[in-house]
């Protein structure tokens, strides 16, 4: 019954993120595959305590060397007041790429454009009229929509695999602080440690799923030899 419902929580957030994509006038870019390490856990970890600590906190993720390590600590973690933000908080991260996925997340960041109707001066492709600034403008740059909002409108509407990826319909207006690979090498270390925060212990659960499975094998070849031996007596 357990894994029954986990499957099904599983297949209910998939169907999720599959129709968050196909109300976007954009496709998802992948992750860059960036192999997680501690210097990268920790790197990301105090990209997220310099420029989302602010607003967001992890609940969640509390008590972790790498937390520790990276400053992100529940001590240093906004207290969020509800009536502070007319009923609208920001929300807890915690499970944001369980929920959402790296992909979307990682595309999320790059689909910030420049919008002087908005209170922010920024609108968003992939949560339309967002309230959230870019909080990584200073070190990413600013881009600009390249094509109409009634343009987007249409492609909303499109098929996923005709829909084309955030820099196909944006532009850099002005550049970053840092070089577009770099900031695009601590973005993808940023994911990778909310990917982290969400399922602390999945490296250490696949690298013992292994042994399990090892230990599975031999135990079917024992069972099957006693198994053997015990109808030999029979017989």
């Amino acid at each position: 019954m357990r894994k029954f419902f986990k499957a099904f929580i599983s297949i209910v957030i998939a169907l999720n993120v599959i129709e968050l994509c196909d109300a976007a006038p954009i496709r998802l870019e992948s992750m860059p595959q960036l192999k997680s390490s501690q210097a990268r856990l920790i790197s990301g970890g105090r990209l997220f305590a310099q420029h989302c600590m602010q607003c967001h906190s992890l609940q969640y993720f509390t008590h972790d060397p790498i937390g520790d390590a990276s400053g992100v600590v529940p001590d240093r973690m906004p207290k969020i007041d509800p009536e502070a933000w007319s009923g609208h908080p920001p929300p807890d991260l915690s499970l944001i790429t369980r929920y959402r996925g790296t992909d979307w997340l990682y595309t999320y960041f790059y689909s910030y454009y420049q919008d002087a109707s908005r209170p922010t001066g920024s609108n968003h492709l992939l949560t339309a009229n967002t309230s959230m600034p870019n909080p990584f403008e200073q070190l990413q740059g600013t881009h600009q929509l390249m094509i109409s909002k009634d343009q987007l409108s249409v492609l909303e509407k499109q098929p996923a695999s005709q829909k084309p990826p955030w820099y196909r319909i944006l532009k850099t207006m002005h550049a970053g602080s840092i070089p577009a690979a770099e900031f695009d090498t601590q973005l993808t270390e940023l994911v990778l440690f909310l990917e982290y925060v969400g399922e602390p212990h999945r490296a250490a659960r696949e690298a013992l799923g292994g042994w399990v499975i090892m230990f599975l094998l031999i135990f079917f070849v024992v069972a099957f030899l006693l198994y053997r031996e015990y109808w030999k007596m029979l017989d």
